[in-house]
């Protein structure tokens, strides 16, 4: 009989440990998978931002298009594209902040090659999760970006 109740009470004990490492193998898979949702969610504010980012980009580089067919082949600065409507007053000035990103735009006039411009977008908060560094020029209305630095005509298009 004691026999009897001894298994019993093994079995108990042996259901008891496996429900409490199934319980804690669940909570620990909860908890993974909560940490990897707070992360996306992090970052989802600064993909949108990019997003934007990018937008405005393209629109600055149609601007430049648009004011070097008015100039006589010249590109304009912020304050240019602003002051010919091409752009909207958020723009004005020399680095102008938008969308969590800081525009800054190097114009160079013509000297008999043509003239020409980058813009670059930096990251105002550069810890910010997800976000990259942006770039594009008079070249091409290619995006270009860096997760890590300032991008450039040598980083890769943006995918």
């Amino acid at each position: 009989m004691m026999n009897m109740k001894n298994k019993a009470e093994s079995k108990k004990k042996r259901a008891l440990l496996l429900c409490s490492l199934t319980f804690m193998l669940i909570a620990l898979l909860i908890s993974a998978c909560t940490k990897q949702q707070a992360e996306t969610y992090q970052k989802a504010p600064n993909m949108a931002d990019e997003a934007a980012a990018v937008r405005a980009l393209q629109n600055i580089f149609r601007a430049e298009t648009q004011y070097m067919n008015i100039h006589e082949g010249n590109y304009g600065t912020f304050d240019d594209l602003v002051k010919d409507s091409l752009l909207d007053a958020r723009f004005a000035g020399n680095a102008p902040t938008l969308l969590g990103y800081v525009f800054t735009i190097k114009v160079k006039p013509d000297s008999g090659e043509g003239s020409s411009y980058s813009v670059n977008a930096d990251l105002k908060d550069a810890t910010a999760l997800g976000g990259r560094y942006l770039y594009i020029d008079s070249t091409s209305n290619v995006v270009r970006a860096n997760a890590k630095q300032k991008a450039s005509v040598s980083d890769p298009p943006l995918q």
